[in-house]
């Protein structure tokens, strides 16, 4: 059962950002799903990788877009994605070494951020990205 479900209220009207952003819930949900389930700690690994690995071509992307249209908070933004990328490198390292099981605090502080983060901070570039053209 997936912890949230998309829909248009987080949608930020440039197609290619909703698209990444779906497959971020979506891999969130895997995540708590894999935990519910009691699957194994490598499988769990896996997937927690794989939302890491995601999240960092997603930003990369958002950053790249953001500058190549002058977008005026791309600083801002990027240290709220340079601040989860660390906080959720130390939680994967902190479960690799197993000093830290994962938790449903842990998805659900994941699954706030993603949620808090597109509507707080990527809304903002919404109307300002669309005006430049970018859908």
């Amino acid at each position: 059962m997936a912890l949230f479900k998309w829909d248009s209220t987080l949608s930020v009207k440039v197609k290619d950002f909703d698209t990444e952003h779906q497959k971020l819930v979506e891999l969130v949900n895997r995540l708590h799903d894999d935990m519910k389930l009691g699957k194994a700690k490598e499988s769990i690994a896996g997937v927690l990788d794989e939302l890491i690995s995601y999240t960092q071509t997603h930003f990369r992307h958002e950053e790249k877009v953001m500058q190549a249209n002058s977008y005026p908070g791309l600083l801002q933004h990027k240290a709220e994605h340079e601040n989860l990328i660390c906080q959720v490198a130390e939680f994967k390292q902190k479960f690799d070494t197993g000093s830290l099981t994962l938790s449903i605090s842990i998805i659900n502080f994941l699954s706030d951020w993603v949620k808090n983060h597109i509507m707080a901070v990527d809304k903002q570039y919404s109307d300002f990205l669309n005006s430049k053209g970018v859908k």
